[in-house]
């Protein structure tokens, strides 16, 4: 098991500036959101581009990286 991490800067006005987005915003993610943990409901899969619509994933860069 082998494990990276990184930080990645993004100037504070330009958040949801993400040209990479399109290449990633129709993947599916399991989603666990802390309401759901809360309410003990099971993940549910949801696109990056519907997740960010519904304000599960707050910017553009997150749901890139995600």
């Amino acid at each position: 098991f082998e494990q990276m991490e990184i930080e990645y800067f993004v100037h504070p006005q330009k958040i949801n500036d993400c040209p990479f987005l399109n290449e990633v915003e129709n993947h599916t993610i399991l989603v666990w959101s802390s309401e759901m943990q809360e309410k003990n409901q099971a993940p549910k899969p949801m696109t990056i581009k519907d997740a960010l619509k519904q304000k599960i994933i707050l910017t553009a860069w997150h749901g890139y990286w995600l």
